[in-house]
């Protein structure tokens, strides 16, 4: 696993990816320590914990950035200068996405046998809900966004 020192080296590691842009610049000046990276055969995750972020590399290229909303395990919430422009607010409740964004394209999650929270995918990124309540969601403000291309 190669050793990952700052975020402008983590987004080297990939092949280039225009829609991540902007992300090299503001993780550069932004970060504060190294990230914590984990990698299998094909994957490497490459977390920013203090800045909220992680990047998901699949053989060698970007594959997807997650963006925390709010704390989660070691993340803490994502600076908003880290979102892409066409980013959802951060107070945005489950209502507001489908107002913003349309019906979702696949919904998932939220069964009581299941484990998992609601999420929502759209074209390019999914969301999820902090809740396994269907009732709730439309009420409840996201918690982390994944961005991927299709």
């Amino acid at each position: 696993m190669p050793s990952v020192q700052s975020p402008l080296e983590s987004l080297k590691l990939g092949k280039p990816r225009p829609e991540y842009a902007n992300v090299e610049s503001q993780l550069e000046a932004l970060q504060k320590e190294p990230p914590t990276a984990r990698s299998t055969p094909n994957y490497l995750n490459v977390n920013f914990y203090k800045l909220g972020i992680a990047l998901c590399f699949f053989n060698g290229a970007l594959d997807s950035v997650e963006y925390f909303n709010k704390p989660s395990g070691k993340f803490s919430q994502c600076a908003p200068g880290l979102y892409p422009s066409w980013f959802p607010d951060p107070n945005d409740s489950g209502k507001d996405l489908v107002i913003k964004f349309g019906e979702p394209l696949q919904k998932g999650g939220g069964t009581k046998k299941e484990a998992i929270d609601i999420w929502l995918r759209w074209k390019n990124f999914q969301v999820e809900m902090p809740t396994k309540n269907w009732d709730e969601a439309k009420d409840v403000v996201w918690c982390q966004l994944v961005v991927f291309q299709e």
